[in-house]
């Protein structure tokens, strides 16, 4: 089940009994035959098994290390409030002889010296940041004395102020680990520093189930660097972390969102980087379970609905010295086994469909760890980490459409820290595993097996198999990398290299598993589902798209991890060097260097594309000959060069750190510097499948429903699909089957890459653009702390971070775009030719005449001007209810609509006969790029308090107390809706790509976090956590109806961008005119949404778009004709008296324990905690928002809602923050 513990305990057992022959069983002596020996010495052992079995052997070890002496002390070393105290010196003297003996508490706080001569004697201990204590010990012969010490904080000291970094960060150590509320997973405490949100990865992909997702300065989590004793075990496929850390195992976690150190690397989304923990001279431990049910204090699940719910988390370590003072082992680990019926809610009119599914969780995470001591000089680890986990989940809502992942991470890392004379010398090398698989599930509650359904909106209902599944991702680390340090004078100087090998699969056979079919609860729709059977049953309502998956997974050409192809790979070079200057006593500088370089990451080592590769389209091919066929897909210069591969990615840093006063009570920070950011495999994927010209690459058919009933097979063959949209979908269900097993033979059957750019002149996935850049961001920060009275810091800090050279897509031949119409449509030349894009239009007038029966009589026209325009008056009075749909159907559209993004060539059409809205140059379809042309700017103030006291009152025995506050901006030219910062997002507006500038989906604008740890009378303990954010913003989009002629309605900006069907797939149009990105919710109040739509309505809406201005400019049609036909801008529904207005996150977690202590060495802890104790209802989480697309319908902001339908679940296996109140009983044991 886990080969490698199996392995390893293998390894275990033949080290243990070495000198056994192969033909003796050395279990025959209880009663079994040699074959029974053999069979159950070749069993496969279980993972339960073998992690039992390490830790009862590493215990043993440890314990048969402690040998008796004549006289033994052991204790504890605590805070003021009963807090462990790890790493504190401990100093024991023989009061008459004066020899002494040293050790150091363990991170459970205990620690142990044995072989004690009798007499009397002085205990001294030491710990950072707290006053030393002295107590008087006397031995007894044969016996164990104890020796408890609690020990009291100091005020911050001058040392921790003047010599503060630059750096903007928050430590969480040891005792807030361990004490304050979470759900055993550490990263989630990282919401204690200002700016930072922790949410559900799964948000980000479907392979992140059961991952906690850390937001730092207003990003999306995807590219923040997640470090693990200084290795890195970040996600370089889609981003977030590939493995979740025991949080048993867990010594300390540093967030570090601004100025991070030199060594971080790739820092421009911030820093978190745990320590794990290691054994000590004492044999110690802890050993804990939690148990939370659906009967004991959890409140309703979304929706109101009771479903049954189970959680129990088991878990500890137990660590000592294996040879006292050299060698040191420890071993820890958590197990999550989650059972839990997960509701399903939708929107009307889906409502009564509501059901629940089967979401079972298990996870298992598991760190062992080494410690010897060369030196005093010298000391070296190995670590074993391995991360488990299973799911049933979904993604993108809650929906029948559920899949199961499976995850596998082991590692390994070794480090060596050494000093030789002026110079310390720190070595890492580390391997890791990431393994995920997606596979889908059967659903009973499908209406269609075999049909995928995803209705866009509103309503929220999807059902059939995942579109995400199969799905296969491996991604390794080899790892190796040298810090070092030297002090000269007043300059520490720092300098290393880290090289890291990063080798990945991907495998994704996205829609392969079965067709997908787009369809909406549009009032169009509703009309027709009432029509054909009700419209409260799914499969009633008309067919808007369909997606044809080919059955091939793979991205790429190369072999990986026993695969033939989907290999990519990467080689990161790190290098940099830094000095710390003393300048004065009481000022610090800091000065850096640092060069990175990525080898894998821009395709840049495939050739450019000749234009012999298009051959085969004879007279329509755009170019022939040996020039760069690329070239020719828009009118940027050298489009088709190779793509740039940065070499020089330099980045430097100053900073400094001044006590003006010189007593050490403040300290005056600021620090600026350059940090590159990660440009994931993700982005490179769809480039290189397009580039390819052979190989069995992913792809999927031209959708037949923006095609005009055209779907292309390999080879250029078009294949008739008129008769399946706008039909219901159970009518047609069967006939789609049938299409995607035929698509999919002909896949099998072709030789070449069906997507390759030389067979279908077209890339509507993504193309790097070849003057490719690095991601940044400047990162400046300045700010001060103080310390007030003996015991109170406070700290001020402003943080700005501007990101640039970040990828924007846009199609750089303007497709649907009515600036590239001719302003000129009559004919000219010699002989007098009519513009191609005029001709297709009038072509698609005459189609249009032809196609109803009612208006074949009607003249065709021959000509822009009266004869156009005669003809389509005729239409309008021949045909009640005539729409500008019948003329976009026909080709009065964006190639976008009518050819599917395709040239006309491809559908075995001409550019006269095509589209007349064909882009710049018709000989090519769209050719969406992806530009480093994209900004960012964030800004915050944050403030943080922190104070405690030792003082008693009326039985309260001390607290510690933090608080933190952020105001925050961070604007962008990205919202979700069109794709993330780090994951291809495409521009608002392909003409003027910068021109939206406003707040991003992850911007809360106040963010307030406090914490406190308070002892209570009795040894109790009462810690808690309060987290309050404002609403996520929103952005306001015009709808898009899924049909023909979309330019004229919903593009506003009139460059065809969202024209026909949308490539961000969500049945928007353009951004609301006249407002930004982010406006809702930020820059106008959530309150305010019919103002918003009623200034709209007032001074856009009937409005002509700029493409049917396009029209009238040339003479093809009058203003009159066209409001007549409704291609104008559309008047939208103001909310009813009850919208849902954004709302205030709110989230108050609260733990209660009493550590009971026995004897010397034992505490029992029992204790009770409460998520989310006063039930606050949060809703729109990252990932599960409502719609900003104003349709008016069920989910979307001006829609009516169902209760629930958005409100914060359970997750994906972690526990989200700010879901329905649980209450967790648990009991802790330590040693």
């Amino acid at each position: 089940m886990k080969p490698f513990i199996r392995s390893a305990m293998n390894s275990a057992l033949s080290t243990c009994w070495p000198t056994i022959p192969r033909n003796v069983c050395p279990i025959r002596s209880f009663g079994t035959s040699k074959s029974q020996c053999r069979a159950r010495l070749n069993k496969p052992v279980s993972f339960f098994k073998a992690f039992i079995f390490f830790v009862v052997l590493l215990t043993a070890t440890l314990l048969t290390a402690q040998d008796s002496g004549t006289g033994n002390l052991s204790g504890s070393i605590t805070g003021a409030r009963g807090a462990s105290i790890s790493g504190a010196t401990v100093t024991l003297t023989n009061r008459v002889t004066g020899v002494s003996s040293n050790t150091v508490s363990s991170p459970a706080g205990t620690y142990a010296i044995r072989d004690l001569p009798p007499g009397d004697y002085l205990l001294h201990v030491e710990a950072k940041s707290f006053q030393p204590a002295e107590l008087f010990i006397r031995i007894q012969p044969g016996s164990s004395a104890t020796g408890d010490v609690r020990l009291q904080r100091l005020p911050p000291s001058e040392a921790v102020l003047v010599n503060q970094s630059p750096e903007v960060r928050q430590t969480v150590d040891a005792a807030l680990i361990e004490q304050l509320p979470s759900d055993h997973n550490t990263i989630e405490l990282a919401r204690i520093a200002p700016s930072v949100q922790v949410f559900d990865a799964q948000a980000l992909s479907p392979t992140k189930s059961g991952i906690v997702a850390a937001s730092i300065g207003g990003r999306n989590g995807r590219t923040t660097r997640i470090t693990v004793d200084g290795i890195d075990i970040s996600d370089e496929v889609v981003g977030s972390s590939t493995q979740n850390v025991s949080q048993s195992s867990t010594q300390e976690m540093r967030v570090t969102q601004s100025f991070a150190p030199l060594s971080a690397g790739l820092a421009a989304a911030g820093v978190v980087n745990l320590n794990t923990r290691s054994g000590g001279d004492a044999l110690h431990g802890d050993f804990f379970a939690n148990f939370r049910n659906q009967g004991v204090g959890i409140a309703q699940l979304p929706g109101g609905s009771d479903n049954p719910f189970s959680r129990e988390v088991f878990g500890g370590g137990v660590g000592g010295a294996i040879k006292p003072g050299k060698l040191f082992g420890f071993i820890g680990g958590d197990y999550f086994k989650q059972d839990y019926q997960a509701p399903v809610i939708f929107n009307a009119p889906f409502s009564a469909l509501n059901a629940s599914y089967s979401s079972p969780f298990r996870q298992a995470e598991i760190d062992g760890r080494l410690d010897y001591v060369l030196s005093a000089r010298a000391r070296m680890f190995y670590r074993f980490e391995y991360d488990n986990s299973s799911s049933i989940s979904t993604f993108g809502g809650t929906n029948f459409q559920t899949f199961r992942s499976n995850n596998n991470t082991p590692s390994h890392a070794f480090g060596a820290d050494f000093t030789t004379g002026a110079y310390t010398h720190s070595v890492r090398a580390a391997y890791s595993r990431f393994a995920n698989h997606l596979d889908s599930r059967f659903n009973a509650d499908d209406p269609l097996p075999g049909i995928d359904l995803a209705f866009s909106g509103g309503s929220g209902f999807a059902s059939g198999s995942s579109a995400f599944a199969p799905q296969r991702t491996i991604q390794s680390n080899r790892e190796a990398r040298y810090d070092g340090s030297r002090t000269v004078a007043a300059h520490a100087l720092q300098f290393g290299a880290a090289l890291n090998r990063i080798d990945a699969l991907v495998f994704r056979n996205l829609y392969g598993s079965a067709p997908q079919v787009g369809l909406d609860t549009n009032s169009d729709s509703v009309i027709f589902a009432e029509n054909n059977g009700g419209i409260t049953n799914p499969l009633n309502y008309p067919v808007r798209s369909i997606v044809l998956g080919n059955g091939f997974g793979c991205f790429s050409n190369d072999a990986a991890f026993g695969s033939p192809c989907g290999g990519v790979n990467d080689t990161r070079i790190h290098l940099y060097v830094g000095d710390t200057w003393k300048v004065k006593s009481n000022l610090q500088v800091k000065l850096g260097l640092q060069w990175i370089r990525d080898t894998g990451r821009y395709n840049s080592d495939l050739a450019p594309i000749p234009c012999s590769a298009a051959s085969g389209f004879g007279a329509l091919a755009p170019c022939s000959g040996t020039g760069n066929l690329l070239d020719h897909f828009g009118n940027v210069p050298a489009l088709g060069s190779r793509i740039r591969q940065p070499n020089l990615n330099l980045a430097p840093q100053f900073g400094f750190a001044w006590d003006p006063g010189k007593a050490g009570r403040s300290v005056l920070r600021a620090g600026i510097g350059l940090y590159y950011d990660n440009n994931l495999f993700q982005n490179m994927l769809f480039d290189r499948a397009a580039r390819q010209a052979s190989g069995q690459f992913n792809a999927q058919a031209n959708d037949p429903c923006a095609s005009h009933g055209v779907i292309v097979f390999p080879g250029n063959v078009p294949q008739d699909a008129s008769g399946l949209c706008g039909q219901a979908i159970g009518a047609v269900a069967p006939a789609i089957q049938a299409l995607q097993s035929a698509y999919q033979a002909a896949n099998a059957a072709a030789g070449s890459n069906p997507d390759f750019l030389g067979n279908i002149l077209s890339n509507q996935r993504g193309l790097l653009a070849p003057n490719f850049q690095s991601p940044r961001s400047v990162q400046m920060n300045i700010g001060f702390q103080h310390q007030f009275g003996q015991a109170t810091l406070l700290a001020v800090d402003y943080v700005r971070h501007v990101g640039t050279h970040y990828l924007q897509g846009i199609d750089t031949n303007h497709v649907g775009d009515a600036s590239r119409f001719p302003t000129n449509c009559l004919p000219a030349g010699s002989p007098a030719v009519t513009p191609a894009p005029c001709q297709a239009a009038l072509n698609a007038i005459n189609r249009t005449l032809l196609a109803n029966p009612l208006s074949q009589a009607c003249p065709q026209t021959t000509i822009v001007g009266t004869s156009s325009q005669t003809s389509v008056n005729c239409y309008i009075a021949s045909v009640p209810g005539a729409a500008i749909t019948d003329f976009a159907q026909n080709g009065l559209d964006s190639g976008a609509q009518y050819l599917g993004g395709l040239p006309a060539s491809v559908l075995g059409l001409t550019p006269e006969t095509g589209a007349a809205f064909s882009g710049l140059n018709p000989l090519v379809g769209r050719s969406l790029f992806f530009f480093p042309s994209g900004r960012s700017l964030y800004s915050s103030l944050q403030i943080m308090l922190r104070t405690h006291s030792n003082a008693s009152f009326r039985g309260l025995r001390g607290f510690d107390f933090q608080f933190a506050y952020s105001h925050t901006s961070f604007r962008s030219n990205y919202s979700n809706d069109l794709g993330e910062q780090d994951v291809l997002p495409l521009a608002a507006d392909f003409n003027h790509p910068t021109g939206f500038f406003g707040n991003v989906p992850f911007d809360r604008h106040h963010q307030v976090s406090f914490e406190s740890i308070i002892g209570l009378p009795l040894s109790g303990r009462l810690a808690f956590i309060g987290y309050f954010a404002s609403a996520l913003p929103q952005t306001l989009f015009l709808p898009s109806s899924n049909q023909p002629g979309e330019i004229f309605r919903s593009d506003p900006t009139g460059d065809g961008s969202f024209g026909g069907v949308s490539l961000n797939g969500n049945g928007a149009g353009d951004i609301l005119p006249g407002y930004n990105i982010g406006a809702y919710g930020l820059t106008y109040s959530s309150g305010a949404l019919n103002t918003i739509i009623n200034n709209y309505n007032s001074f856009f809406a009937g409005q002509l778009t700029p493409a049917g201005t396009a029209l009238v400019t040339t003479g093809l049609f009058s203003s009159t004709q066209l409001r007549s036909l409704g291609a104008t801008l559309p008047t939208l529904e103001t909310a009813p008296p009850n919208y849902f207005t954004p709302r205030l996150f709110k989230n108050f977690d609260l733990r209660l324990s009493w550590p009971l202590r026995f004897k010397d060495r034992f505490t029992i802890e029992p204790g009770v905690t409460a998520f989310n104790i006063f039930n606050f209802a949060n809703y729109d989480a990252p990932g599960y928002r409502l719609s900003g697309v104003l349709n008016g319908a069920s989910g979307s902001l001006n829609g009516q809602q169902s209760a629930g339908t958005n409100r914060i679940g359970l997750g994906s296996g972690i526990f989200s923050l700010g879901s329905p109140r649980q209450l967790e009983f648990g009991l802790k044991i330590s040693f």
